[in-house]
C-alpha cells in the first residue's frame, strides 16, 4: 500500500525538489526518517531525507536509505572498473547534491585523490561542507539560476571554479536531465576545459532515441514539448526533466573538443561518455 501511494505521489507531482522545500513536507520526511533509521547504525550518518528525496530516489520516499548507499557505491566501483577514475584521481562532480557519490568515496577508505562537488542548492552544499573532511573534499555553491533548484540564482553562463586541465574526471548524475540547451552547452564546454588530455566526462542524460527504443515514452515520461534542441516534460517547470536526441549530444561534445563520444543506453537515463583529445 505504501509503495503504491509513493508511486502515485511521484506521478502527480511534476517537481519533487520544489515540494521538499516546503517546511512542513521537509519536517515530515526527516521526522519519519529519523524513526526508521534508529535500529540501523549504518544509516545514521546519511543526509536528511528531504535532501535524499530532492536528488532522486525513485518511488522510495521513506525507505531509501539502503538504495542511497548502494547507488553511490555502485557509481564509484563502476568508475574504477571502466578506468574513468583511479583512487588518486582529481574528480569534479557537477550537481553533487547531498553527496551521494562523495559519501561512497569517503566510506571506501581507499580514495586518496581530490573531490570537488558543485551544486546550485545552497542547503545541500552546506550540509556536505559540514559533514565531509576538508582535506580531500570541497563543496562549492554555484549561484546559478534554475527555476526548480535555485530560483533566486543569477542567470547567465557559469564557469567552473577550477583551472584548465586540472581534472581527471568530470561526472554528473541527473544534471544534464535538468539543463536547457544554453546551459547544457556551457557545462559540456566547461567540462572539456577543466579536463586533462585523455580525461573523461561521464554524465547521465535522458536520450530521446533510447527512451523511444526502450518503450519508455508516454508512460512516466513523454517529453513532448520542444524548446530548441531540448525536449521537456513540463512547460511550467521546463528544467524539471529535459531530454535530448543522440546526434545532437554527440555533435555538441565534438564541437567542445572531445575526440570520442558514445551515448550508452541504460534504463531511463543513458550514459554520455566523452574523452578529451590528447
Amino acid at each position: 500500500m505504501l509503495k503504491r501511494l509513493e508511486a502515485l505521489l511521484r506521478g502527480v507531482i511534476p517537481s519533487t525538489p520544489i515540494l521538499t522545500r516546503m517546511p512542513i513536507v521537509g519536517w515530515v520526511l526527516d521526522a519519519v526518517d529519523r524513526l526508521l533509521r534508529l535500529p540501523y547504525p549504518e544509516f545514521r550518518g546519511l543526509p536528511p531525507n528531504r535532501y535524499r528525496v530532492r536528488v532522486g530516489i525513485g518511488n522510495r520516499v521513506f525507505f531509501n536509505q539502503a538504495s542511497f548507499l548502494a547507488y553511490g557505491a555502485s557509481t564509484w566501483t563502476g568508475l574504477l572498473a571502466e578506468g574513468w577514475a583511479q583512487v588518486g584521481s582529481s574528480i569534479l562532480d557537477v550537481g553533487s547534491g547531498c553527496g551521494r557519490t562523495a559519501y561512497a568515496l569517503k566510506a571506501s577508505n581507499t580514495f586518496k585523490g581530490m573531490y570537488t562537488g558543485i551544486d546550485v542548492d545552497r542547503e545541500m552544499v552546506g550540509w556536505c561542507d559540514g559533514n565531509f573532511p576538508h582535506d580531500r573534499f570541497t563543496f562549492v555553491h554555484a549561484n546559478v539560476y534554475s527555476s526548480v533548484y535555485n530560483p533566486g540564482g543569477t542567470p547567465g553562463p557559469y564557469r567552473f571554479p577550477l583551472p584548465d586541465g586540472s581534472q581527471d574526471l568530470v561526472m554528473s548524475q541527473s544534471l544534464l536531465t535538468h539543463l536547457l540547451q544554453d546551459d547544457l552547452e556551457q557545462y559540456v564546454n566547461e567540462s572539456c576545459r577543466v579536463l586533462r588530455p585523455g580525461g573523461h566526462m561521464v554524465m547521465t542524460v535522458f536520450c530521446l532515441d533510447h527512451l523511444q527504443a526502450g518503450g519508455e515514452l508516454n508512460g512516466r515520461w513523454s517529453f513532448k514539448h520542444q524548446l530548441g534542441a531540448a525536449y521537456v516534460e513540463s512547460p511550467a517547470h521546463p528544467e524539471a526533466a529535459v531530454a535530448y536526441q543522440e546526434p545532437y549530444l554527440v555533435d555538441l561534445c565534438r564541437r567542445a573538443g572531445f575526440d570520442t563520444t558514445t551515448v550508452r543506453p541504460r534504463p531511463s537515463q543513458s550514459l554520455l561518455i566523452s574523452r578529451r583529445a590528447g
